[in-house]
């Protein structure tokens, strides 16, 4: 019988490029089973990079609380959008906050999770400019998406882009938590509703 002392580590398979980005964070063996990012996290996180010289771009569905200027429902993650160039400074923070990998079967160096022991998570999404600023690789926000601007808590933050926000929202199979959020952000910035919506609509 094989001695159970003598089973391999965990040894989740991550690709060498995100590996080299990781560097020595390591990676959770068992995430969350129910992840919950709440306000008082998102702050400290943002302002730390405030503080830190990071200029961070709020994503998902935050982005769409930020927007509107108050939490409507809870959060499973927080996402990130930044420069590449700044992710050692991210990632040093995040680090010594003792967040650490989780694995995802969609993971590269521009956009991956980390998750700390109390279940708050954290979607990096990363990006590469040339010298006029324009995104040349890296995850491929459209020109103009990344300048909204809203609120969270106690802090302005920029954040999506209300129009590019919806069009985000839409392209695979909506769920009734993203048709709330696309409801809200059409309401109060006069945008029409995507098709993508119209059988839960029509549902009701």
């Amino acid at each position: 019988m094989p001695d159970q002392a003598l089973k391999l580590p965990f040894e989740p398979n991550i690709p060498p490029a995100l590996k080299e980005v990781l560097g020595e964070i390591p990676t959770r063996e068992k995430p969350t089973k129910t992840p919950l990012m709440d306000e008082a996290e998102v702050e400290q996180l943002l302002q730390l990079a405030r503080i830190a010289g990071i200029p961070i771009v709020v994503d998902g569905g935050w982005a769409v609380d930020a927007l509107l200027g108050w939490q409507t429902r809870e959060h499973t993650d927080l996402d990130l959008a930044f420069n590449h160039r700044y992710l050692p400074k991210l990632l040093a923070i995040l680090s010594k906050l003792s967040y650490q990998h989780i694995w995802r079967d969609d993971q590269w160096e521009h956009n991956f999770v980390l998750e700390d022991e109390f279940g708050h998570q954290v979607d990096i999404h990363t990006f590469i400019t040339d010298e006029k600023g324009d995104i040349t690789g890296g995850v491929p926000y459209p020109k103009g998406s990344l300048c909204g601007r809203g609120r969270i808590a106690h802090m302005d933050v920029a954040c999506i882009e209300p129009h590019h926000l919806v069009a985000f929202h839409t392209g695979y199979r909506v769920s009734e938590k993203d048709y709330q959020d696309v409801r809200y952000l059409c309401n109060l910035f006069k945008i029409d509703l995507p098709s993508d919506y119209d059988h839960l609509i029509n549902a009701k």
